[in-house]
């Protein structure tokens, strides 16, 4: 029988060969969606790329990074998330505090501590070696122990809850026993106002009935004047003024008397002045008197 031919290779040692961007044993995964998430520049991930671009040198490579330059390195540009020029303008800085422009994870101030050290929890070593320690041991753990252990837990869980709930009761209890002896004592006061009111036996009455009548005003200097036909008449001086008063100017003709103007006294005024205004040229008597309204 005669031996076959062995297949024809490529004398080209560069055919067929994969990139070393592209090959999934280097990077994991599929060689696409490595070459996507890369940058091909700066080999880096891309849409973090603090890189200046080749196309743009004043812009970042990566569109998750702004046009502001790192204070520590000048040559990159700074993340958008975390950049705290952008905080300021509100375009970005979501991974900073709002009074000290810090990661919220690390800052001294706003960070959240942890309990038993008093350190901030994101930077306390001791509590990532308990976790660390605890993670350990529940792997190294059987199946059996390890639902022995969620068991506990979840016992000491429902125990909390019942404290917490019993505890309510009694605020509660508290609450509603104040109340009442509010209430008992507010009854008993009652109780005691209304027997202390107790019925009086009346033996005589003498009753009467009295009018206390207001002092009347005394007017002291009365000033006359006459401007063509208005007469006025000006009081300089008034004791014991009040509403219940009036002073009326009145002209005498005969044994009659006609009152012409009308003012009622105020309360502690001293001065007080009243006029009228004829119709017509004459001679005519005026009288000023004080009635009791």
């Amino acid at each position: 029988e005669m031996a076959r031919a062995p297949p024809p290779q490529n004398t080209n040692k560069n055919l067929g060969r994969i990139p070393y961007h592209y090959m999934p044993e280097k990077r994991g995964g599929n060689n696409k969606s490595a070459s996507v998430s890369r940058c091909t520049d700066h080999d880096t991930f891309k849409f973090n790329c603090s890189e200046p671009s080749k196309e743009n040198p004043n812009r970042p490579c990566g569109k998750g990074c702004c046009h502001h330059r790192n204070p520590n390195n000048r040559k990159k540009f700074m993340k958008r998330r975390s950049c705290k020029e952008c905080k300021k303008n509100g375009e970005g800085g979501q991974d900073l505090c709002d009074l000290h422009y810090v990661d919220k994870r690390s800052c001294k101030i706003c960070a959240p501590r942890c309990e038993e050290h008093g350190k901030v929890k994101a930077m306390c070593r001791l509590c990532r070696v308990e976790e660390a320690n605890a993670v350990m041991n529940l792997t190294s753990l059987g199946a059996g122990e390890r639902e022995k252990i969620q068991m506990m837990r979840k016992e000491e869980d429902t125990e909390e809850r019942l404290h917490h709930q019993q505890q309510k009761r009694a605020k509660t209890a508290k609450n509603t026993d104040t109340t009442i002896e509010r209430r008992k004592s507010s009854n008993a006061k009652t109780t005691t106002s209304h027997s202390s009111a107790e019925p009086v036996e009346i033996i005589s009455v003498f009753e009467t009935m009295q009018t206390l009548r207001r002092p009347e005003p005394t007017i002291g200097e009365v000033e006359w004047i006459s401007e063509d036909l208005t007469t006025t008449a000006r009081v300089k001086t008034i004791s014991k003024a009040h509403p219940d008063f009036t002073i009326d100017l009145c002209r005498k003709e005969g044994q009659e008397t006609q009152a012409l103007a009308t003012r009622r006294l105020k309360e502690g005024e001293k001065n007080v002045a009243i006029s009228y205004t004829e119709k017509d040229y004459g001679s005519y008597q005026y009288q000023l008197r004080v009635r009791r309204t």
